[in-house]
């Protein structure tokens, strides 16, 4: 855990409470996504991302982190960038180059699968 960053947020009981709700319900289901975001589903179903991530209602991995509610993260990569449409791009780009010892590897996806796995990781919220 030596390369993870930790952020707390300190929130009134109300504002905490709603946050909960919000985190233990399911993604959005998937006839109200974008094209782009559905060709990111797709590309998420077929390149291996459903073996190590967990999304409800999508996949079960068990090794990384769960992906629900990616989109309303305010860091990626074990906290150790802004979680922003570069920052994530450059991640799928090449997570073991931006974070050297990350366990999740270059999967070579092409341009066009990184931007659409952006817009679909990022419609989860």
């Amino acid at each position: 855990h030596a390369n993870m960053r930790f952020r707390a947020f300190v929130q009134s009981p109300t504002d905490f409470d709603a946050w909960v709700t919000n985190q233990t319900s399911p993604p959005a289901p998937e006839a109200s996504l974008t094209a782009i975001e559905s060709q990111g589903l797709s590309v998420y179903r077929s390149r291996g991302c459903i073996a190590c991530h967990t999304i409800d209602g999508v996949s079960a991995g068990v090794l990384g982190p769960s992906l629900n509610h990616f989109g309303n993260r305010s860091t990626i990569a074990g906290g150790i960038l802004d979680n922003t449409t570069e920052n994530l791009t450059a991640w799928l780009r090449d997570p073991p180059g931006v974070k050297p010892g990350s366990l999740m590897q270059n999967f070579q996806l092409t341009e066009d699968d990184i931007t659409a796995l952006v817009a679909y990781l990022q419609s989860l919220r």
